[in-house]
């Protein structure tokens, strides 16, 4: 009795995927084209005060935008069986999703979502933003007390301060910082690029990723931290107050005019290269490869060590 349930569902299963090429095909493999599912704009209203913000946005693309008339309010472009819930309590803004979706309509979903939430004043304690493939926009003209934003799929873009933390992460994506100042900042990216631009951190700045370049410029802290699998990581107008450390298993570390106290480098597979502003007391060692590094002998100690690479470093004013 076994064999012939068997066989009469491999026949169904085989059925099922004969339609569904079948349909593919009839729409040009254009996936939205099979979604049956109904979009719509709808617009929250948020009466009440609140000092904090937390978004679970779901797969939105998520946009935070002054609001003109001094009025709360969050605009969604949104699928039917995807609905959010929008309220001021108890001094928080909470903006949540409940997905009411069947599994199959997740094979179809191919529209971008996407949130606007209209802020009137330019200041609050905390932001909190949770989603999934979407995006996060965080402009200039806000401030925050805190700041933590992650994605799975999606690129974050920041250009708002905090007093406290600002922690950034992405699993595929891009994280891309611009003239912010922050208590300390955290930067973390599965796999997807890094990038930060005239930052100013009062504590530490860290930028881990484990496969992916990190490229920053004009950046101020106390301590500095970057941690890589496989990736290039370019370093230029760097200036930490006290340690720099720089660990990568594959890629280049570039300086371009950075200095620290003191300086730890490690890297598997990849070239030391660039200028630091001040002298170092330098221990470099490689060994396949060459090294060349100023013979100074003031300043914090500098320590470079590759397993397979070059080492090359020169001082801003030309010693070599």
């Amino acid at each position: 009795m076994k064999k012939p349930i068997v066989i009469t569902a491999v026949v169904l299963i085989a059925v099922g995927l004969a339609l569904l090429v079948y349909a593919l095909a009839a729409s040009g493999f254009d996936l939205s084209k099979l979604e049956t599912e109904k979009y719509s704009e709808k617009t929250y209203e948020v009466t009440g005060d609140f000092e904090r913000i937390e978004i679970n946005a779901k797969d939105a693309f998520v946009l935070l935008k002054p609001s003109e008339d001094g009025k709360c309010r969050v605009l969604c472009f949104q699928r039917e069986s995807l609905q959010y819930s929008v309220a001021a309590d108890g001094g928080t803004l909470k903006i949540d999703y409940k997905d009411n979706r069947e599994w199959y309509e997740y094979l179809f979903s191919e529209k971008v979502q996407k949130m606007t939430v209209y802020l009137p004043a330019e200041s609050y304690g905390s932001l909190t933003v949770k989603g999934g493939t979407g995006g996060v926009t965080i402009p200039a003209g806000f401030s925050f007390g805190s700041i933590d934003a992650g994605v799975s799929t999606g690129e974050i873009v920041c250009e708002a301060s905090a007093s406290g933390a600002v922690k950034l992460r992405t699993s595929t994506g891009r994280i891309r910082l611009r003239d912010v100042t922050a208590g300390s900042v955290a930067l973390s990216a599965s796999t997807g690029r890094i990038e930060a631009y005239g930052i100013t951190a009062n504590g530490g700045f860290s930028a881990e990723v484990s496969t992916g370049e990190t490229l920053l410029e004009d950046v101020t802290c106390k301590e500095f931290y970057s941690k890589g699998s496989t990736g290039d990581i370019t370093l230029k107008n760097v200036a930490v107050a006290g340690d720099m450390t720089v660990e990568r298993s594959t890629g280049d570390v570039e300086f371009e005019s950075c200095d620290a106290e003191r300086i730890t480098v490690t890297t598997s597979h990849g070239d030391i290269t660039g200028t630091l502003l001040t002298e170092k007391r330098f221990v470099a060692e490689t060994r396949v490869g060459s090294v060349s590094v100023p013979d100074t002998e003031n300043g914090g100690k500098c320590v470079l060590t590759t397993s397979t690479g070059d080492i090359e470093i020169t001082l801003a004013n030309g010693k070599r």
